[in-house]
Formats: structure tokens, C-alpha cells, sequence
């Protein structure tokens, strides 16, 4: 009995010997982060794939998460590699979007500040970082369609886990389940760059702060050889610090080197990329950077198959069926969801995103029309899921967050003709009546101003609201005659109206109304005998704007057509002092018309042609203080005209007529060169001016012709431009330089 019992165990002992031996070892990869030298481990993944090293789990952090990730939900390597070049990665370090996409409510507001900060309860709120993320948010949604309706990261094509940081307990947080998106956009959440992500009541941030290597993760999920892809690096030595980035890039890596050294010694074999030229930033050499990739695993790829030369080669699992689909199909919508705070905000977003179900729509549609609703900015975040519906189709889950409404805004810049100055803002929404702004704008400078309004209009297409705004504007005056400045003054302008307008899209608007207004015109220098010149008029007016520009500095894209029209009921103008004069104006008319349309030649060429028109007609009231002024345009004074190769109000007008084009090279990205020839009509009528004696301005009518070689840049805090100008009729050269955003 003793015998037959020993020999039962030795049996059962042999088999277990024999099963383990048989066991084919599981394989993992972990991704490091590292910003853009994160892109290397696609040119890695190309190489083990074509070698067929295939995962049994991944695990990823920051960059890391984003490839890691999308690879495990069935991306190929090939796939990816399209993908990434396809990105244009610095526009998702900013959530303002393409100013085609912005309410024609919301347009004039845009392009003027630089910071802004939520204004609640009397208190100022700094941002918890300086991209919110919403564009980034979009995109992921967008790419992870595949796996929306999938919760827990085990039923993957291949096991993933995401690592964040714990802001709170400074401690790594494993990601195993959930919505994918959320998980990548937590780990990848850069302190100061990305806002942090509140996921399961932790507020989390980038996994680098804590693991940024997750070997460790990767043999806790079951692996046995674990692949590290790392492009951390190690720190860097005293002669190798060039630049700002790399010295900051070191302060945050010193807790970092310590953990990564650990996971290192942990990992079967560890792939590095030779990217210790490169920051996290340079997303720019992508190209290189997944050929860096390649390099570092083909130089590694005869170690790695000795290792695993017990394991048969593998395949790729077919991609995801759902991966082509995200690119170029289209989905049956059978329902909409939306997953929002309350009903209030269910009304909202329901009345800007118009869906009709049942309804068959691509994701690049999707996202156009989720941009669009975020653009109009009553809303801070909104994202989606597709999941499936009972039977076919889709049900689309939108989720977002109302705006809070009210900011703090603020903005500087510098021009030779105007000075430096510094823009504050003040705006609300929601006060008094819901769906209203209140919006309150203050030019501290040489020359300030104050300008307000308060809009209350439907978020329904086509809009109605009505508007009252008004101000006043202080701004230098010069006056020319016979190419000579004779004169320079101070101008004051105030004005108050009302008007009813309506959206008819998005883009273009209509408007009437009435209104008060009042300048005035002084001499530069106190001087008792100064003659200063007042006009005061009532009008009423009517306009139409139709905005489909890209962006508003180096457009590459859209055009622009405005048409305004001001019919003067009453008023008068008077002169103080010298030759005192108290003219009633009759009824009296003023039109303006532009129409602007960009034509991208090429990929790095824009042709831009642009046209102005204007006509004046005052009863009893030829005066300087009411005519056009053609040369630079000057913000919030409707009445100053640019042409290249005049200066600052260079020519008074009643009536003219300008043409021109603009040939623009982006030299390099956000980078322009540009050229500009115009030629342009204008009459002048008879007036007087004083200038210590009376000077008589007899009637002019002329053409004129410019051009102008201009260098520009768009940086995250506005544009910068030097031009150089030349007036071909009067042989004259003349210079701009302008730094910020215009106001």
C-alpha cells in the first residue's frame, strides 16, 4: 500500500515537472514616458513586430500610455506610426481651437488675452495647470472607439494598466479599469502643463512623477521576460546642459533616476533609444525620433531572440475590427445621452448640439460638431462614448461640464505707432438673465480706454439677442499735409448704442440698432488759443459680418466679408476758441464694406486678396474729425483703414477704394514670411484745419501704392511682426513693429 502510494506522488510530481517546463513564458512591455522622445517607441514596436516579439501585457505611463495603449486595443505598429505623423502634437499644448469654429457671437472677443482665471465669489482662481485638455480629451475619444463600451483594461486585445501619480499622497496609481481616455489623460497629465484629472475621487497627474518606467507593474499583470521601452535617459552631466528645458527637464528627474534605476534592474531587457539630443518637446522631429526607435531595437534584436528562442514566433492578433472605422466609417446613431450636472445643462447642450436620431455620422464629424459646442463657451470640457445600443447601432454618450462664466482676463503687447499697453478684462455670463455676458475691457496705457457690453442671446441656430455696448477711447491723432506731419493732438471718442442682432450660423450675423456718440479733438499741449473741434451725432445703423478665418493673425483659411452701413439723423459739429463754429449736421451717411479670401496654394503658401471700400456724405460737416483715415487700422475705431506703405493716418478720405494681395510663406512652423502690394483710390474733401495759424486743406483725389516685406510669428502669447513698407508714389520707406495681440 505504502509502495503504490509513493508511486502515485512521484507520478503526479513528474507531471507538474513536466507541465511547468512546457509553460511558454508570458511577455510584457513597459512604456516610459518622456514627452516627445516618447514617439521612439513606435520605431521599437515596428521592429519587435516585424520580429514577431508580440505582448501578453503592457503597461504605460504619460507617453508612454498614449502608444502603449492604443497598441494594446489593437493599433499596429504601422498603424501608430501613421497616426503619430498624421497629429500635429503642439496644437494639443493649448485648447483653443481652429476660430472657424467659434460662435460669430464669440469672435470679437477672441485673440486679445493672454491669461485668464475663473472669477467666483470674489475670489480668483488660478488654474491647477495651464491646459485644460479638452482637445486632447476629443482626440482620445475619438481614437479609443473601439474599447468605449469595454470597462475593465483586462479584456483588451492585450491587458493594459495605465500609471498616474496621487497629487495628494504622492504615490503611483495603477489604472486597471474604466474609460480608457480618462485613464491616458491622467497619466499623461504634466503638472503645470496638463490640469490634473479627477478619476474614482483622486486627483491624479503625470505617472512620471512617480513610475515612470512600470517594469514592476508589467510583472505584477503575469509576465515573465519584461520588455522596457525607455527613453527617460539617464541624468544629464555638466557639460551637456544647452538649454533652459534640460535644466528644467533635471530639477524634476533626481526622485525619478532612483525609480527608473530600480525598474531597469527589474526588466529582462531594457531598450533605449539613443534620444538624449531631443527634449520633450520636440515633437517636430518625430521622423527622427521613431527612427531612433528602430535603430535602438534592431541593435538589440539578436539578444532579444536568444532570449527568446524558446518561444515560438508570434503574429499580431488581427487589429481591432472596429481600428478602420475610426478613421473613415461611418456610425449608426439610435440614441444620445447626455451626462451632465442638470437639467438646466441638458436644455443647454441639447439647444446648441441639434442630433437627430436615428442618424448615421463619421467621428470627424462628431468631433466637428463637439468643437463647435465647446467653442461657444458655455461649456469648459465635453467629450463622448459610442456604446452599443440593444439590436444595431450606437448609443452616443456625451458627457460635459457647464462654464462657470465668470473671468478675470488679461493681455500686453507694444506697437511703434501706439505704444505698450496692458488689457484687462472683466466677464460674466449668466448675470442678471441666464445665457447673458457681461464683459468689461480697460487699456491701461499712454492712451486708455473703457469698453463694455452686455449681450443676452438664445444658444439656438439661427440666434436672437440684443445687445448694449459702448465706451470711451483715447488715441494719439496725426495729421499730414504734403507728406509732412503739420500736426499732432489727442482724440477722444465715446459712444453708447443698442442693437438687436441675429446668428444666422455660426458664422454669419446680422445686426441693427442705434446709438450716441462723440468726439472730440484737442490739442496735444495745453495752449489757450488751441482750437479744439467737437462732434456729437445720433445714428442708426445696420450690419453684417460673415467670419470663416482659421485664425485671426497669418490666416491660412477662410475669408472675411463685413458691411456696415450708418445713417446720421442728427448732430452738429463745433470749434472753440479761434473761428468758434457751431454746425447742425443734416441727414448725413457713412458705408464700409471688406471682403477678404485666403487661398492655400501649398502646404506652406497663402494667397490672400483683400478689398476695402468706403463712402462718406456729411451735410454741412466736412471736417477732419469725421472723415476716414487711411493707413494703419486702429482697434475699436472702425473708421481707421490699413494700407501697406502709409503711415498712421497718413490720409484723410470721404471715399475710398483699396485692392491687394498677400503672398505668405510659413517658413517654418508658425513661422511666416510674407509679401504684400496694394493699390488703392481715395478722395479727400475741402476743409480747414488749425495748426496754430488756420491751414486750408483744398480738395484731393489721388491713387495710391504700396508694398511691404513683413516677418511674423504666432506664439502662445499673441503674434509678433516687423514690416517693412514702401510707398511707391512718394519713394518713402517706412517701419512696424508689433508685439501681443491688437486692442
Amino acid at each position: 500500500m505504502k509502495n503504490k502510494l509513493l508511486f502515485i506522488l512521484c507520478f503526479i510530481l513528474i507531471v507538474a515537472v513536466a507541465k511547468g517546463q512546457n509553460k511558454v513564458p508570458k511577455i510584457g512591455f513597459a512604456f516610459s514616458g518622456g514627452g516627445a522622445k516618447g514617439l521612439a517607441h513606435v520605431g521599437v514596436l515596428k521592429v519587435l513586430e516585424e520580429a514577431g516579439i508580440i505582448p501578453d501585457y503592457i503597461a504605460g505611463t504619460s507617453m508612454g500610455s498614449i502608444v502603449g495603449g492604443l497598441y494594446a486595443i489593437g493599433y499596429s505598429a504601422e498603424q501608430l506610426e501613421t497616426l503619430t505623423k498624421e497629429i500635429i502634437w503642439d496644437d494639443y499644448f493649448n485648447d483653443n481651437l481652429d476660430r472657424s469654429y467659434l460662435a460669430i457671437e464669440e469672435k470679437s472677443q477672441a485673440d486679445r488675452y493672454q491669461v485668464q482665471f475663473p472669477f467666483n465669489n470674489g475670489r480668483v482662481q488660478l488654474p491647477t495647470g495651464f491646459v485644460g485638455g479638452q482637445k486632447i480629451g476629443l482626440l482620445l475619444s475619438q481614437l479609443t472607439v473601439p474599447v468605449h463600451g469595454t470597462h475593465d483594461f483586462n479584456d483588451f486585445q492585450i491587458p493594459f494598466r495605465a500609471i498616474a501619480t496621487d497629487l495628494v499622497t504622492g504615490t503611483a496609481v495603477v489604472i486597471n479599469k474604466g474609460f480608457l481616455p480618462d485613464a491616458i489623460r491622467a497619466s499623461m497629465s504634466i503638472p503645470t502643463v496638463f490640469q490634473p484629472v479627477v478619476l474614482n475621487k483622486k486627483l491624479l497627474a503625470d505617472g512620471g512623477l512617480t513610475l515612470n518606467l512600470p517594469v514592476d507593474e508589467v510583472l505584477d499583470m503575469g509576465a515573465d521576460i519584461v520588455i522596457a521601452l525607455d527613453v527617460g535617459g539617464e541624468l544629464y552631466k555638466k557639460d551637456e546642459f544647452s538649454s533652459v528645458l534640460r535644466v528644467l527637464e533635471q530639477t524634476g528627474s533626481y526622485l525619478g533616476e532612483i525609480s527608473n534605476q530600480n525598474q531597469r534592474s527589474l526588466a529582462s531587457v531594457v531598450i533605449s533609444p539613443d534620444v538624449k539630443d531631443y527634449s520633450p518637446l520636440s515633437f517636430s522631429d518625430l521622423d527622427s525620433l521613431i527612427q531612433k526607435g528602430e535603430d535602438a531595437a534592431r541593435e538589440i534584436l539578436p539578444r532579444l531572440k536568444f532570449l527568446l528562442k524558446d518561444i515560438n514566433k508570434r503574429t499580431r492578433p488581427s487589429p481591432n475590427q472596429f481600428i478602420a472605422q475610426v478613421v473613415k466609417d461611418t456610425f449608426l446613431i439610435q440614441a444620445v445621452d447626455y451626462d451632465v450636472d442638470s437639467k438646466a445643462s441638458v436644455e443647454l447642450l441639447r439647444s446648441i448640439f441639434k442630433f437627430k436620431t436615428p442618424n448615421r455620422v463619421s467621428l470627424k464629424t462628431l468631433n466637428e460638431q463637439l468643437k463647435t459646442v465647446y467653442s461657444s463657451r458655455f461649456f469648459r470640457k465635453i467629450d463622448y462614448r459610442l456604446l452599443p445600443a440593444d439590436g444595431n447601432g450606437y448609443i452616443l454618450s456625451i458627457r460635459a461640464i457647464e462654464q462657470s462664466g465668470n473671468f478675470l482676463k488679461a493681455s500686453a503687447n507694444y506697437d511703434s505707432d501706439y505704444g505698450g499697453g496692458i488689457l484687462l478684462n472683466a466677464t460674466f455670463r449668466n448675470t442678471i438673465f441666464r445665457r447673458s455676458k457681461f464683459s468689461v475691457d480697460l487699456r491701461v496705457s499712454e492712451k486708455p480706454s473703457v469698453l463694455g457690453e452686455y449681450v443676452i442671446y438664445t444658444p439656438t441656430r439661427p440666434n436672437f439677442g440684443i445687445r448694449a455696448s459702448g465706451g470711451f477711447n483715447f488715441f494719439t491723432g496725426l495729421f499730414f499735409n504734403n507728406n509732412e506731419l503739420l500736426n499732432e493732438f489727442d482724440w477722444r471718442h465715446g459712444r453708447a448704442q443698442l442693437d438687436f442682432f441675429t446668428g444666422l450660423t455660426s458664422r454669419l450675423s446680422l445686426a441693427i440698432g442705434y446709438g450716441v456718440e462723440g468726439l472730440s479733438q484737442n490739442k496735444k499741449f495745453f495752449d489757450p488759443d488751441s482750437d479744439e473741434v467737437k462732434l456729437s451725432q445720433q445714428y442708426a445703423f445696420f450690419s453684417l459680418n460673415r467670419d470663416t478665418y482659421n485664425r485671426l493673425h497669418f490666416p491660412t483659411r477662410g475669408s472675411l466679408v463685413s458691411l456696415t452701413a450708418k445713417g446720421i439723423t442728427t448732430g452738429n459739429i463745433t470749434r472753440d476758441n479761434i473761428n468758434s463754429v457751431n454746425e447742425e449736421i443734416g441727414l448725413s451717411f457713412r458705408a464700409q464694406a471688406e471682403f477678404t479670401r485666403n487661398f492655400r496654394l501649398h502646404e506652406v503658401f497663402t494667397l490672400r486678396w483683400y478689398n476695402s471700400v468706403g463712402y462718406q456724405h456729411y451735410e454741412n460737416g466736412d471736417n477732419l474729425i469725421n472723415l476716414f483715415f487711411i493707413g494703419r487700422a486702429l482697434p475699436n475705431e472702425a473708421q481707421h483703414i490699413t494700407f501697406q506703405g502709409l503711415r498712421y493716418m497718413e490720409q484723410p478720405a470721404d471715399r475710398y477704394a483699396i485692392s491687394g494681395l498677400s503672398l505668405q510663406l510659413e517658413v517654418f512652423n508658425n513661422k511666416f514670411l510674407t509679401g504684400h502690394v496694394n493699390y488703392g483710390y481715395y478722395h479727400s474733401p475741402k476743409f480747414d484745419f488749425f495748426s496754430g495759424t488756420m491751414v486750408d486743406i483744398q480738395e484731393q483725389e489721388d491713387e495710391l501704392l504700396g508694398v511691404a516685406l513683413e516677418a511674423g510669428l504666432l506664439t502662445g502669447i499673441g503674434p509678433a511682426s516687423f514690416s517693412t513698407q514702401y510707398n511707391v508714389m512718394d519713394n518713402r520707406f517706412n517701419f512696424v513693429l508689433h508685439l501681443g495681440y491688437i486692442f
